[in-house]
């Protein structure tokens, strides 16, 4: 589909022919798209992640060292993959996955009743699953609660390392059970 490789187009950006810097935009187009899918990125959020990764592409192109081991590709992909799972971890922080009780929800429109019965469908299957005593005490504390991790293990007086163990348990049975 497209005549010329990496490294051509790059050497002709490098002389301020924009056309080269449409055709690299146009070629790694589909690997971005791609590669937000292969991260399971959410529809609603997939087009700022996208804008995101042109703008990693913008910067692969405009860094990249040819006189280094490393094809423009491999560096790009590097890049890309860096900065999404940074953006993921951002998101995570920002407590984009919201667990809460379902008649806590404000329902004002069609779009937020959708999405308040999606996070209750959510939450409700997820305090169906057996669990022990001290990972629904884990559960509704640090996830429903927001407290944090420190204060829960100073609060119950238990070891960081059995309270981490159970977050990660109740986390990978969480996602068997939804996923």
């Amino acid at each position: 589909m497209f005549k010329y490789n990496d490294n051509e187009l790059l050497y002709l950006y490098s002389w301020h022919i924009e056309e080269a810097l449409n055709i690299l935009i146009a070629k790694y187009s589909v690997f971005i798209r791609l590669k937000l899918s292969r991260f399971r990125i959410k529809s609603a959020q997939f087009e700022d992640f996208y804008q995101e990764s042109l703008l990693v592409l913008n910067y692969a192109i405009n860094t990249f060292d040819e006189n280094k081991e490393a094809s423009f590709f491999t560096y790009f992909e590097l890049l890309l993959e860096r900065r999404i799972m940074r953006l993921l971890s951002n998101n995570k922080r920002q407590a984009n996955f919201i667990l809460a009780d379902p008649q806590e929800f404000d329902i004002k429109d069609e779009q937020n009743l959708e999405q308040n019965f999606y996070c209750a469908k959510i939450l409700n299957s997820i305090k169906s699953i057996k669990m022990s005593d001290l990972k629904k005490q884990i559960f509704n504390e640090i996830f429903i609660e927001e407290k944090k991790v420190n204060e829960f293990v100073k609060e119950h007086n238990l070891d960081y390392k059995e309270v981490y163990n159970q977050i990660y348990l109740l986390r990978k049975k969480i996602r068997k059970e939804i996923m």
